[in-house]
């Protein structure tokens, strides 16, 4: 499932920080702690978790979607020239999106995106359902929010094992997303009671289609974390897809990380 928010600014101030995707988070989490806290409870600290104790959200969403030329960027804010706006926001679990529409996701209710720094004010005005079809074969990509792959590595320094995220063009970054993809297939087929198929990932095949935008992104002070954009090409299972499609790709997508949606030339 994947809606698409219509929001109107109504705060004076016009000053968003570049980096509004863990205030958005903080947003999302706190609609859900007002409809069911236990089940927020439950979301924040466990998700859905795998026998190799990874855990998983399976849920994302967009950066804020400003229209072309409504904005300008003055250091670390952007300055809103008008007063329109959009987020994008996808479910693989029915359960989870049905806590969030009767939360803040409703038509009239007012969201604010805050930091340190500044705090502007949307009221939502529409909540479209979107239509998700798939075409056979090969699917086109973009990616609306910074995708992140990580990968464990030896630090020299601090002489122990870290994640460290990486680009697209990493020898290791399509076995790492397939991969990752995979595990978040199998933890979605966990909540719902279904078996997860067989997949190959020797067989999936992913295609880079534009230079990466390396983006980094301050989670909460002091903690960044590395992500892209770019276009993308998928040869994998359907299933596989459309789960990334709605549950976001790479990791931390419950953060916004990794929302994508198809292109126009599929």
């Amino acid at each position: 499932m994947i809606f698409e928010l219509l929001l109107e600014r109504t705060s004076q101030e016009q000053r968003l920080s570049c980096n509004h995707q863990y205030p958005l988070s903080a947003v999302v989490f706190r609609s859900v702690q007002a409809v069911d806290e236990k089940f927020s409870q439950w979301l924040h600290q466990e998700g859905v978790k795998l026998d190799t104790g990874k855990s998983f959200k399976l849920f994302s969403f967009s950066n804020l979607i400003l229209p072309y030329g409504q904005w300008k960027q003055e250091g670390d804010r952007l300055r809103l020239l008008g007063d329109e706006a959009s987020l994008k926001m996808g479910f693989c679990l029915p359960e989870v999106a049905q806590k969030f529409m009767k939360g803040v996701w409703r038509q009239g209710m007012e969201i604010e995106v805050a930091d340190r720094k500044s705090a502007v004010t949307f009221r939502v005005k529409q909540v479209k359902p979107l239509k998700l079809e798939l075409p056979e074969g090969k699917v086109k990509v973009k990616a609306l929010s910074p995708l992140v792959i990580r990968k464990k590595v030896f630090d020299v320094r601090e002489k122990r094992v870290k994640n460290q995220c990486i680009s697209p063009k990493d020898p290791d970054f399509e076995f790492l997303f397939f991969q990752g993809l995979y595990d978040k297939y199998k933890a979605s087929c966990q909540f719902l009671g279904q078996e997860a198929k067989a997949f190959d990932l020797d067989k999936m095949r992913f295609k880079l289609l534009s230079k990466p935008y390396s983006k980094r992104v301050e989670l909460k002070q002091g903690a960044f974390v590395y992500g892209n954009k770019f276009s993308f090409e998928l040869d994998a299972p359907k299933e596989l897809v459309e789960l990334g499609l709605t549950a976001g790709f790479g990791a931390l997508s419950s953060q916004g990380f990794g929302f994508c949606e198809l292109m126009s030339n599929n």
